[in-house]
């Protein structure tokens, strides 16, 4: 053991400290009550942060059921005028929207689905989720090479991306009313309200390509949004394949 004050050795049985004579036990009291004292404020900061964060996530998430609730009740013009530079809610609702089309095959075909035809989490939600997020990497990265090419050379792939997520919270609603819909079992109110979801974001692809066009464009804007219409369609057709077959194997197989 060690004095606290001399810093001499001593041992574990002695009562005072030989070289200077303080009184161990007392300088060994002193010891534990300090090392209560840095845990408990070791504690303290730890719950601090911890509140902190949720604090963080609570705010943010209050934030962005406003920003929803405003997006949906003017898409285009809010849509438009929300900070570009600020991609973090449109980033958030394209995630949901990918994880809320898997969740919304899952309860049609799997919780919803009758005995003969049902299959599983695995089967349905993940290439739902896979195929979502396909589909709106490739309307965005369209998008922009659309705009790029014939509206606006200056165009930034952030400003595209911002512009076309910002109007993304309806597309959002419609596939989480999709999900309880296909989770009740109505196949026919589904497959209207996914259409619709899909069509949302035909329209809004178009929406913001014109958005970025100015009164000095030389280049006719019209055989640019329909190389972007081209790719999205041919990528939708190629990619129903695949998901429809994918389906066919985790049925059969």
């Amino acid at each position: 053991m060690t004095c606290q004050s001399c810093g001499a050795q001593v041992k574990e049985d002695a009562l005072v400290c030989g070289q200077c004579g303080l009184q161990v036990a007392q300088s060994a009291s002193t010891e534990t009550v300090s090392n209560v004292h840095m845990e408990q404020a070791s504690t303290t900061e730890t719950v601090a942060q911890r509140n902190e964060t949720i604090d963080k996530v609570t705010n943010t998430s209050k934030h962005y059921l406003n920003y929803v609730l405003l997006q949906l009740k003017h898409p285009t013009k809010n849509g438009l005028s929300t900070d570009t530079s600020q991609p973090l809610f449109g980033l958030i609702t394209s995630i949901l929207t990918a994880l809320f089309f898997g969740l919304s095959l899952y309860t049609l075909l799997g919780v919803g689905g009758n005995s003969f035809f049902q299959l599983g989490f695995t089967d349905l939600f993940f290439p739902g989720l896979f195929y979502m997020v396909m589909l709106l990497a490739v309307a965005m990265g369209a998008l922009f090479l659309g705009v790029k090419i014939q509206l606006d050379e200056k165009a930034t792939l952030t400003q595209v991306f911002a512009r076309f997520t910002h109007m993304l919270p309806l597309t959002l609603a419609l596939f989480v009313l999709a999900t309880i819909v296909g989770l009740i079992g109505l196949a026919t109110l589904f497959n209207f309200l996914t259409m619709l979801a899909f069509l949302s974001i035909i329209f809004l692809t178009g929406y913001v390509y014109y958005s970025f066009h100015g009164n000095q464009v030389k280049k006719e804007p019209y055989f640019g949004l329909i190389g972007v219409y081209a790719v999205i369609l041919v990528f939708i057709g190629l990619s129903f394949e695949w998901i429809l077959a994918s389906l066919m194997n985790s049925f059969f197989f």
